[in-house]
């Protein structure tokens, strides 16, 4: 920076067309010269009097023994010092809409293989038979027994090279751990939703099926350990390659209905200790796909018609929140607490363990960490399928219900505001020269002028003085919040 105070007899060093900060008899402003043909020096000099727009005054720079700025009418205005005026650094980020807006294109990697494990089947599409009736239909491969299966996902990628690093959200389908896929009825429409939103998102097949006549053995418990182990690998799979997918492993969401809201909750919330007698012999959750040895943070449930078998393991993270949406009358997930599937009778007593749903999951946790949007009528499927009609099209495929849009836009806000709790807040008063954000979040700030200078900053404050000699003015702030997101706002004047 090239400073200068005013010697006797200095001779005028200025920068033709530079802008320089100088204090002058009548206080402090800002200037800039260029130099005539005929070795006259005339300008621009903005005096800072306290208000927002500075007055432009036209003068000739001299130096008759010391440098002066004279004005139009002729008055003389000693310069006491002066200094190059430097532009503050700036690096201009986006704004990332918080992740509510459809701002991005879509792509997606079908079927990529995230690990393998024994097992009876990774896929059956709903096909709306109850589970009796498709209980009889995999019977062939049920006593074939269980052989070597790939794990697959579908990953959906925004087409987005500005940000670095972005949520993780993982959907995971529903189906009594017997049936379903991936690409069922929502899962494709609801992948596509958060994509253009900008998460990475995957929708994960995982091990399908259990022996009913080894009800001794607890099949279902071990069904889900399965379930979660494989959702589990799917997570540290694509957080271990970060280089493909750019996600943050410090914001994962996790999101299922029915048996995938239950493996959704216990991915969050199980442990080790926690895996049912029953099923040990599945051995710890992260014993599929060992290799990739990565650590992430579940930040938030979906948890759409789903139950714990234990309150006990919510304990276990005291940062994961949980929205959950569920029927008050649901005769298969209990509401509060029961056995699944009441139409099975006693069966369900021997084939299911009492579990604890939406209702007893919020009220445990407290309204602080959990948000619960119950469903009283009966007009969806059963009561129990809350995204899909009761009716279905001619061609006898499901229909999604209104509700599920519904639940989809619940699911957005709350996952983004999990990921920023306090949004930036912009302020300034008119007339004032300062401006400022506000929110604890922030991790960096940037601010640029257009039309006048930023006389100072400091962390989230700025002073800015506006040019009255140019006709456009704006001031722009962006930059990062602590989860990563960046923000972004200008105003106009």
């Amino acid at each position: 920076m090239l400073v200068g105070c005013v010697q006797k007899g200095e001779e005028i060093n200025f920068v033709p067309g530079t802008l320089y900060r100088v204090t002058t008899t009548e206080g402090e402003g800002l200037a800039k010269f260029e130099r005539m043909p005929d070795d006259q020096w005339h300008g621009v000099y903005y005096l800072n009097d306290g208000r927002l727009e500075a007055e432009a005054r036209d003068v000739s720079l001299k130096s008759d023994g010391e440098l002066t700025l004279t004005d139009i009418t002729g008055n003389s205005i000693p310069i006491i010092n002066y200094s190059r005026y430097e532009e503050p650094e700036f690096t201009d980020y986006p704004e990332t809409w918080n992740y509510r807006d459809s701002v991005y294109a879509v792509s997606i990697k079908e079927d990529v293989v995230f690990g393998s494990a024994k097992g009876y089947w990774i896929s059956y599409p709903d096909t709306g038979g109850t589970l009796l009736e498709i209980y009889k239909a995999k019977q062939p491969e049920l006593d074939r027994g269980m052989i070597g299966l790939d794990l697959t996902t579908d990953i959906y990628i925004p087409d987005d090279n500005m940000v670095a690093s972005r949520p993780l959200l993982v959907l995971i389908h529903q189906g009594a751990f017997f049936n379903g896929d991936k690409r069922d009825i929502g899962f494709p429409e609801m992948a596509r939703y958060f994509a253009g939103r900008g998460y990475v998102v995957a929708s994960v097949n995982y091990r399908l099926g259990f022996e009913l006549k080894k009800l001794l053995t607890k099949p279902v418990d071990k069904a889900g350990i399965r379930a979660v182990q494989d959702v589990d690998a799917a997570i540290r799979y694509i957080t271990h390659h970060r280089d493909t997918f750019a996600v943050d492993s410090s914001r994962v969401f996790v999101a299922g209905a029915s048996a995938g809201g239950i493996t959704a909750l216990n991915v969050a919330f199980m442990r080790d200790k926690d895996i049912p007698s029953g099923a040990k012999e599945e051995g710890p959750i992260s014993s599929i796909s060992p290799e990739y040895q990565v650590s992430y943070t579940i930040r938030a449930v979906g948890n759409m018609w789903g139950a714990v078998n234990d309150l006990s393991i919510l304990n276990n993270n005291d940062t994961t929140s949980i929205i959950s949406f569920h029927s008050t009358t649901d005769p298969v997930v209990p509401y509060g607490d029961g056995h699944p599937f009441e139409k099975l009778k006693i069966l369900n007593l021997v084939l299911f363990p009492n579990m604890y749903g939406s209702e007893r999951i919020s009220n445990y946790l407290g309204p602080v960490r959990t948000t619960l949007k119950s469903y009283a009528d009966s007009s969806a499927l059963e009561r129990h399928s809350l995204h899909v009609e009761r009716e279905r099209d001619e061609n006898g495929n499901y229909i999604l219900s209104p509700r599920f849009y519904e639940m989809e836009s619940a699911l957005c806000d709350y996952f983004s505001g999990v990921m920023l709790p306090n949004p930036v807040v912009p302020a300034h008063t008119d007339r004032s020269q300062v401006f400022q954000v506000m929110s604890p979040d922030i991790e960096s700030v940037y601010w640029q002028v257009q039309g006048g200078v930023i006389l100072k900053q400091s962390g989230c404050r700025a002073e800015v003085l506006l040019f009255s000699d140019v006709s456009f003015h704006s001031i722009t702030v962006c930059g990062k919040y602590k989860s990563g997101l960046t923000y972004r706002h200008s105003w106009t004047l």
